[in-house]
């Protein structure tokens, strides 16, 4: 990539090189890996060194050519090395490392050692953990740390990441992301606490917790909470417990839990509730109590997504069908996803008959295609 330079008569004008440090630096190096960053050192003399005290580092490391996978793999490790001991010691704003291949997990450590000896703010790991990767203990009790994603994916099978306790009570971390990790074990009861009083928004997905009696979610701050679970081994029925009145966006997927109980959430705005009625085997009665209690949890929800096989569910107990318009009174948007051929207009209408204040109903028949209606007294397409 060669240097563009403006002619002005007879004088040429580097504008690159007339670039503010702090605009290379807080504007563009943030959006670049850090391999880039190190090439784009030879389009100005300014530049050279920049680098160096870039707070901004992102290591991505794509699938390798089988043939070349080792080489591939020691030639970026070697780099991330390299980059770690040759910079200044400015402090650290971000560190994200991506990686589609097997690394050496005390490589991993190490980096992580050093980005939170240079107080790090935001973490971000998205790797391989076919091996166990002892994450550094500080790494969630430094008080500096203000971001933390650890997305985890395992091609042997489970994921052998297990968290501390001391994961459960950062007092200052304010967005957190969980995949494919084994929750802590609890208390000697089997009673997990995830106590954040900063946190506004929180993702768990994947994350094994079999282990556990009672999961207790305590985040007064908390305004946006995904939970999605796709049935995997290590399943089981945990009771989900949530104290988080200032949440506004509720996402739900999997299987049931073994109970569920919602602490005023009458800030909450926007929900997608997906629960996977066949994964574990349970009376009918208790399905449908437990789907009562998440329907009377999100109670003031205005927008709500909902699959069509729950609406059925709902639509034949009649248990459920008497909490829907006092639970629902609030609710203007309804979209109704994964449809099936087996579900009928009859029951869709029985529904919907019980909402009368929605004003839009969106019918997703596949990820692509939508039938839109208009409530207006009667149902139009």
């Amino acid at each position: 990539m060669k240097k563009r330079k403006l002619m002005s008569g007879n004088v040429a004008i580097d504008r690159i090189s007339d670039l503010p440090d702090h605009i290379i630096i807080h504007h563009i190096f943030p959006y670049l890996d850090m391999k880039v960053i190190v090439q784009a050192s030879i389009l100005s003399n300014r530049w050279r060194y920049l680098w160096k005290s870039t707070p901004y580092l992102n290591f991505h490391l794509d699938q390798c050519p089988r043939s070349k996978k080792r080489i591939y793999k020691t030639r970026f490790s070697t780099f991330v090395d390299r980059v770690l001991s040759l910079r200044d010691c400015s402090d650290i704003h971000t560190f994200s490392l991506h990686c589609k291949e097997i690394l050496e997990t005390s490589r991993i450590c190490t980096w992580l050692l050093v980005a939170l000896r240079w107080n790090v703010e935001n973490v971000f790991l998205d790797v391989d953990s076919s091996f166990n990767i002892g994450l550094p203990h500080n790494l969630f009790t430094l008080d500096n740390i203000n971001r933390l994603k650890l997305r985890f994916w395992c091609s042997s099978g489970i994921s052998k990441v297990i968290l501390p306790t001391s994961i459960c009570s950062n007092s200052m971390i304010k967005s957190l992301e969980l995949k494919s990790v084994k929750l802590p074990k609890g208390n000697s009861d089997g009673e997990l606490v995830f106590s954040f009083p900063l946190l506004g928004d929180l993702v768990i997905g994947s994350c094994i917790h079999s282990h556990l009696t009672t999961f207790t979610i305590s985040a007064p701050l908390l305004e946006s909470l995904e939970l999605l679970h796709p049935f995997q081994a290590g399943f089981g029925p945990t009771n989900l417990h949530m104290c988080t009145p200032k949440l506004r966006s509720f996402i739900y997927r999997g299987p049931i839990y073994g109970n569920y109980s919602f602490e005023n959430l009458s800030q909450l705005v926007s929900a997608e509730i997906d629960i996977w009625e066949k994964v574990l085997v349970v009376e009918k009665q208790v399905f449908d109590q437990c789907i009562a209690n998440v329907l009377q949890g999100i109670y003031n929800v205005e927008k709500l997504t909902i699959p069509s096989g729950l609406v059925k569910a709902i639509a034949a107990s009649p248990y459920m069908m008497a909490l829907v318009p006092n639970v629902f009174r609030n609710l203007r948007y309804t979209k109704l996803i994964d449809w099936t051929g087996d579900l009928c207009i009859q029951t869709i209408t029985t529904f919907l008959e019980k909402l009368p204040q929605i004003g839009t109903f969106v019918w997703s028949k596949s990820a692509k295609e939508e039938v839109e209606f208009y409530k207006q007294g009667t149902l139009i397409g």
